[in-house]
């Protein structure tokens, strides 16, 4: 089982249709501050567990092609594109000669300023974009590529937008009514159909494939939109998303592109990206011991990898931990503390402070205030802690003293001391100041809480009427305490 497994590590060809699973720029999603929040609380663990699949997934395609400047101007994931078999395609990399074009269907010509080409030019800049009537991702880029192209006009780029659809389905959707979501053009020149709309452009219909197999499948890719920038020396510069592309392609155009720089950069990506998507299946199918081991090769080969060692060790942490939460989810406390101290010394940091917090969590419920004073103290120790956690951990043991009312007093004391060091890390957030309001009226200090919750009333802005109705509450406790003179 070990073999068949570890074969999802092998350097298969991008060409190989059947092995080739880039999904680049699919999900916007932050896979370890993901399972952060996940594992943050009981309830959030069980449903998280549930969905991990789903998770994995989005964690392999999360392949959004690094570059300077990694936030789109408008963020549309792309559209996964069903392949069909074909013959053996060459593959396309940065740097790799670009290949002629030949379109069936030229519908626009940026207002008669680009005409239909077929071999590239030396000298010009081609920007080659693959969409479709279908994509709505693709639709909604179709305004930028038209200021683009609006801005390059005298610089000899030249921007060809390709479908692979046929030419009646293109023209029928090139009638539809465009409606802008935000413009600052008057009603007399805003385009009133995409027709309009993509006249600012190269906008064509190539149904036998032929560009769409020479570019984008022989790049490994299927999600689109997505753009690839032909340099003016013939080469394939830059691949991503349309919303992406405007740093490079500047530079591209001023001659100050460092294409090998970003071909190191993508490519380490693109064989990152292809080590997940085939490790992910192995949480569906392979046992613990072989999922690990597993792991631990890929593990080995991408040690210099911070972002690939990142989302290993986030899986390796969930495969490890599933026992333990196993015992939580089953009420079987005491064995969820004894696994946790045993898991404790090979988990990531992340997971070990997450283990803190539900070591803290369990041995309050089974009146274990010693220990659990202890734990709260070793975190407060912790200068590793994100503010949230500090708080999460906080408001955890002022939700435990509304069911648990043997809760000693020095855990509340604890407990604003978690809530300082949070607030002390971002004394602006109302959430934060709040918790600190709670543990100090929890800790017998009324003042120091109405004070406290007022700085919470006042960040909120008044969003949240909660905090309002709190410091109500603290104030009126305050007026019905006998004064000290009494």
């Amino acid at each position: 089982m070990v073999d068949k497994v570890a074969g999802c590590l092998g350097n298969s060809s991008y060409t190989d249709e059947k092995s080739r699973t880039s999904k680049a720029d699919l999900w916007p999603l932050n896979p370890p501050e993901i399972l952060t929040y996940f594992m943050d609380s009981t309830v959030n663990r069980r449903l998280f567990r549930g969905i991990f699949p789903i998770l994995c997934l989005a964690i392999t395609t999360n392949a959004a092609i690094a570059q300077s400047d990694s936030t789109p101007t408008n963020a549309s994931s792309p559209t996964i594109v069903a392949q069909e078999e074909s013959p053996e395609i060459k593959p396309l990399k940065i740097g790799s000669p670009a290949a002629p074009i030949d379109i069936e269907h030229w519908l626009s010509d940026a207002h008669g300023k680009r005409g239909s080409v077929s071999d590239l030019k030396p000298g010009n800049v081609y920007v080659i974009e693959f969409w479709a009537t279908w994509c709505r991702p693709c639709i909604g880029c179709m305004p930028h590529l038209a200021e683009v192209q609006a801005k390059y006009k005298d610089q000899n780029v030249q921007i060809i937008s390709v479908t692979t659809e046929g030419l009646e389905k293109v023209e029928t959707f090139l009638k539809r009514e465009y409606k802008p979501k935000d413009t600052t053009q008057t009603a007399e020149q805003t385009p009133k159909t995409y027709a309009e709309l993509t006249a600012a452009y190269c906008l064509t219909a190539d149904p036998d494939k032929s560009v769409y197999n020479d570019y984008h499948r022989a790049a490994g890719r299927q999600g689109i939109p997505a753009v690839y920038i032909v340099g003016k020396t013939g080469l394939i510069e830059w691949m991503g998303h349309p919303d992406k592309m405007d740093a490079a392609l500047e530079s591209v155009v001023n001659d100050s592109w460092d294409r090998v720089a970003f071909g190191k950069q993508y490519h380490s990506q693109q064989k990152r990206d292809l080590m997940l998507s085939r490790i992910s299946p192995i949480y569906k199918t392979a046992p613990p011991k072989e999922a690990l081991e597993v792991i631990a090769q890929a593990m080995a080969e991408f040690a210099d990898d911070a972002l690939a060692m990142s989302k290993l060790n986030s899986m390796k942490s969930y495969i490890i931990t599933t026992p333990l939460y196993d015992c939580v989810d089953a009420g079987e406390n005491v064995k969820a503390l004894a696994l946790i101290k045993k898991l404790y010394p090979d988990v990531s940091q992340k997971a070990q402070r997450q283990f803190l917090g539900l070591q803290t969590e369990l041995q309050m419920q089974e009146s274990q205030f010693d220990e659990a004073a202890k734990t709260l103290a070793l975190i407060a120790s912790d200068n590793s802690f994100p503010a949230i956690n500090l708080t999460r951990i906080a408001r955890g043991i002022y939700t435990e003293s509304k069911t648990n009312k043997e809760l000693p007093k020095s855990l509340f004391v604890h407990g604003v001391t978690l809530a300082k060091k949070a607030v002390n890390l971002d004394n602006d957030n109302s959430y934060f100041l709040s918790t600190l309001a709670r543990m100090q009226h929890s800790a017998g200090d009324l003042d120091s809480a109405i004070e406290t919750q007022k700085k919470a009333v006042a960040n909120s802005d008044g969003i949240n009427k909660g905090y309002q109705v709190l410091l109500d509450q603290f104030e009126a406790e305050k007026e019905r305490a006998p004064s000290s003179g009494s």
